[in-house]
């Protein structure tokens, strides 16, 4: 007679294991049940925020679910691939799609932009845990990291503020705008967007127009630029100080003209206030246009030019001479 085989410690803790997997999964849902439709009873009441939720976004909802445009998801439909153009209508009733759930980053500084308006070109896939640009996703022709989605958490804040004035992000954003027929709220909030970047884009031209008029001056003299020191901005309030001829004309054209007046200012409260947190009498990192690396961009740029013009001259011309004026060495 044959005896049963006794098992071992390790093979007893198997069937242990087993049994327990077994007991456990029992008591789950069925894998299909998650694809399935909800029913308005099985919606929870955070499934999705009313559309004053989603019109407006302020203080008072964060911490609670951002919602999506839509959460009728289709089986066959990818939200985070490139749709087709037929298709448009049913991705943008999608997103954006911005749950507040467990994340790596903190929503509200991610989902909320400047003045706490919501970033709604930003959404969120939970299944791939990445962060999307829809509006790239939809009309970009540039691959760019939120077309393929976005998941260094460490450089996030920074990375999204990048992307927002990235030229491909403000195109696709203007094909939204040119896509988007109704005055809905999507359409409402990107052209408040981008109207203020065009006025932002505006003043910055204006001000760097008067900064290269003044190197061009200066160029035109045979001048400095610089002085030995006092070129800080925290020290630009001081009239009596020798910035230098760049600074000092920049000054005194501040004084007749709006645009440079109230970016010069700017400029010095924010130097000051930087000083008296302790972080030195510089600029920082701050975008001023009136400092040495500008100066040393411009005058970069129109010497390539002018000598982009001698050549097309030359090129044009086919025959040149040169003319020299020399002086004989009488030892030779």
């Amino acid at each position: 007679m044959n005896k049963k085989k006794r098992k071992g410690g390790a093979a007893r803790l198997r069937d242990t294991n087993k049994k327990l997997l077994l007991t456990a999964g029992s008591q789950c849902h069925h894998l299909l049940n998650m694809f399935s439709t909800l029913t308005e009873k099985q919606k929870p009441n955070n499934f999705a925020v009313n559309e004053t939720q989603n019109g407006q976004i302020n203080n008072d909802i964060i911490g609670r679910d951002f919602g999506s445009a839509s959460t009728n998801m289709s089986s066959d439909f990818s939200y985070f691939k490139k749709p087709k153009s037929l298709a448009l209508g049913e991705f943008f009733d999608f997103h954006p799609h911005q749950p507040y759930l467990t994340h790596p980053f903190k929503s509200s500084k991610v989902f909320l932009g400047k003045n706490n308006i919501q970033r709604r070109w930003l959404t969120y896939d939970e299944h791939s845990e990445k962060l999307f640009c829809s509006v790239c996703l939809a009309f970009s022709s540039e691959r760019n990291i939120f077309i393929d989605g976005f998941n260094t958490w460490s450089h996030v804040y920074q990375r999204v503020q990048e992307h927002e004035i990235i030229k491909s992000h403000n195109l696709s954003l203007e094909a939204f705008l040119n896509y988007s027929s109704k005055k809905t709220i999507d359409y409402r909030l990107f052209s408040e967007h981008l109207h203020k970047k065009k006025i932002e884009v505006t003043k910055n031209r204006n001000i760097l127009q008067r900064v290269i008029d003044v190197i061009k001056l200066i160029g035109k003299r045979g001048l400095s630029y610089r002085g030995h020191r006092n070129e800080g901005a925290d020290s630009l309030n001081d009239s009596t100080l020798d910035h230098g001829n760049f600074l000092d004309i920049l000054l005194l054209l501040k004084k007749y003209d709006v645009v440079l007046s109230e970016h010069i200012d700017s400029i010095t409260k924010n130097a000051s206030v930087n000083y008296k947190k302790g972080k030195g009498k510089g600029r920082g990192a701050s975008l001023t246009f009136i400092s040495k690396t500008t100066v040393n961009m411009v005058i970069d740029s129109i010497s390539y030019l002018m000598k982009k013009s001698i050549s097309d001259e030359i090129r044009d011309a086919v025959m040149f001479s040169v003319q020299l004026d020399t002086t004989q060495d009488i030892s030779v």
